[in-house]
């Protein structure tokens, strides 16, 4: 029997595959290299160009097939570029015929053959529910589960924490690795309760000098480093992160995991970045929002590696609230209820980043229609799985340091096609890059499926 991962994404690629050899039919195809060094996306809708692809003879738009074949984008009048009809476009393929016609037999040869799922296994803590309706994410030690009930859980779709991940608690400085004749630029934010302010010419030095201070408004350091790759910046952390990732089914979450589709992407191409960061954060004394609600492009991991000790009767480490993806419409209408209906539908609210969902909100979106979000109180040492497209918000109890990486799992290809239509629909809607297409998963399932064939 085929693996989930052959079987996934022979599912996902054969009607690309079927479509590229019509493509390729076409009297005037080109035949071109995949162009290296960058990441090619459509000039229309931004999103990932690999199959079915046009380009104007004229001015060098690059465009997808569905673009294509809409009258009005495909001729580039909205953004006003030199041609106006279909005939300026020919047709180019990064494909050997022969090639796609012996991947497609064996494509079809596994797609139905797709291994059932796992049991789901029993949570390790069953806490009471919240008497606000929400519900508490399932909770399991590491030392509880193996590969196959790992999946399970990622292929239901919903979050859950991993308790016994790590046990390091180290002081900030020696996590960083700190000293006095080195410095680390990164940016340091708050938000001032209308706008998010940035200094940038900050260092993590001089951010852990205000670390313990008490300020007005939050600051933290997040998406870091902003500039190159944490293991040339902080070797221990990056070790960390990589004995972490080994412990939770690397199978599945290790950057070079055979489960992890985007661990097959070939040494010239350029491999989508999902970390791992750093998220560094006071505490939220106001409740206003460490994290504002938005939602992820593929599966994330979040690994406290430390929180301050809290005062006698406060908690330690952060909240998390974390809505289901059919939640989207109902918690965007909940958020903005003066937007359209097509920007409800598309999450718009949400993308933007700029609210932390409170109780007033949270029983406005109940009203319109929305599940129940499941809540979660993170402690150093326990990671947070979130699903793709699962809107999150973080709110940090005391000041904390976490890990964040990216993952793309064969149990979760389907959310992630139809979150990547919906961010392609975001684009068109708004004529401009609102959501940058990081996967490239027609690409990335295509790698995939070469190196496990």
């Amino acid at each position: 029997m085929p693996s989930s991962k052959q079987a996934a994404t022979a599912r996902v690629l054969i009607p690309q595959v079927e479509a590229e050899l019509v493509h390729m039919q076409n009297t005037n195809i080109h035949t071109r290299n995949l162009p290296s060094g960058i990441r090619n996306t459509c000039d229309t809708c931004h999103m990932g160009l690999f199959f079915n692809v046009w380009f104007c003879a004229t001015c060098g738009w690059e465009i997808c097939g569905d673009c294509y074949l809409s009258e009005d984008l495909a001729t580039c009048q909205l953004q006003g570029r030199c041609h106006v009809t279909k005939a300026n476009f020919f047709p180019i393929t990064f494909f050997d015929e022969e090639e796609l016609i012996d991947n497609l037999s064996l494509l079809k040869s596994v797609s139905g053959n797709m291994p059932p799922p796992g049991t789901l296994p029993i949570p390790k803590l069953v806490l009471p529910l919240p008497v606000d309706g929400s519900r508490w994410a399932p909770r399991y030690h590491l030392d509880d589960l193996n590969d196959e009930a790992f999946s399970a859980l990622l292929a239901s779709g919903e979050p859950f924490v991993l308790m016994g991940v790590s046990d390091v608690q180290s002081a900030p400085s020696e996590l960083f690795g700190l000293a006095a004749d080195r410095s680390h630029p990164c940016i340091v934010s708050h938000h001032n309760g209308e706008e998010w302010v940035e200094e940038k010419d900050s260092s993590v030095e001089e951010y852990f000098r205000r670390w313990e201070k008490p300020q007005m408004w939050s600051l933290q350091v997040k998406d870091y480093p902003t500039h190159g790759h944490l293991a040339n910046n902080h070797p221990a952390l990056h070790a960390l992160y990589i004995e972490s990732a080994k412990k939770m089914f690397g199978l599945h979450t290790s950057p070079r995991g055979p489960l992890n589709l985007c661990s097959f992407y070939p040494i010239e191409a350029i491999a989508p970045d999902l970390g791992p960061k750093m998220y560094i954060a006071q505490g939220d004394q106001g409740q206003r929002g460490t994290t504002f609600i938005h939602m992820d492009k593929s599966g994330a991991i979040n690994l406290m590696v430390y929180s301050k000790s809290a005062t006698a009767g406060c908690k330690t480490g952060a909240r998390w609230d974390i809505w289901p993806h059919s939640s989207i419409s109902a918690l965007s209408r909940a958020i903005d209820d003066s937007a359209t209906e097509e920007h409800w539908r598309l999450a718009l609210p949400i993308i933007a980043e700029t609210t932390y969902v409170n109780d007033e909100l949270v029983a406005s979106s109940v009203r319109h229609g929305s599940p129940p979000r499941w809540i979660i109180d993170q402690v150093p040492g326990e990671a947070v799985v979130i699903p793709p497209g699962c809107p999150h918000q973080v709110s940090n109890y005391t000041n904390s340091i976490k890990i964040a990486w990216d993952f793309v799992s064969p149990t979760q290809i389907d959310v992630l096609q139809e979150l990547g239509q919906c961010f392609r629909r975001m684009n068109l809607a708004e004529r401009k890059l609102i959501h940058k297409d990081l996967l490239h998963l027609s690409e990335m399932m295509w790698h995939a499926w070469k190196a496990c064939k």
